[in-house]
């Protein structure tokens, strides 16, 4: 059964979310996606995938997909956070999640949630 999910990457990874969207083509392909403006383009141009762009998150389009979320609308949200990097709209990210990227473990430790967010979607 299709899945109605949510795409949304900060704007360090954003490259990493693309990636691994063209990297999980063939299972998103058979989903209906959407995003926040500018992540929702990038995939769509990228990974060749229909992606619905809402706003970009700043400017409501995390309220957007949030209200789609409580309504039944979106069935996953697929979020590659930057929790290092502090938000225009979210000045505290790092009080946001669990997740905690440790020193010189950082880039393997977000690889590693990429793909286990990728096994998560393949289900």
């Amino acid at each position: 059964m299709a899945k109605r999910i949510a795409l949304i990457a900060h704007d360090n990874m954003k490259p990493s979310m693309v990636e691994w969207c063209k990297e999980n083509r063939e299972i998103l392909s058979h989903h209906f996606l959407c995003g926040t403006g500018t992540t929702a383009a990038r995939i769509s141009e990228a990974a060749n995938l229909p992606v619905k762009a809402y706003l970009s998150g700043p400017l409501g389009g995390d309220q957007q997909i949030g209200a789609r979320v409580a309504g039944g609308e979106i069935d996953i949200i697929i979020f590659f956070s930057d929790p290092l990097t502090a938000m225009p709209h979210d000045p505290a990210p790092q009080n946001r999640s669990g997740l905690r990227y440790p020193n010189s473990q950082q880039q393997v430790n977000r690889r590693l949630y990429f793909k286990i967010v990728g096994l998560i979607c393949k289900f």
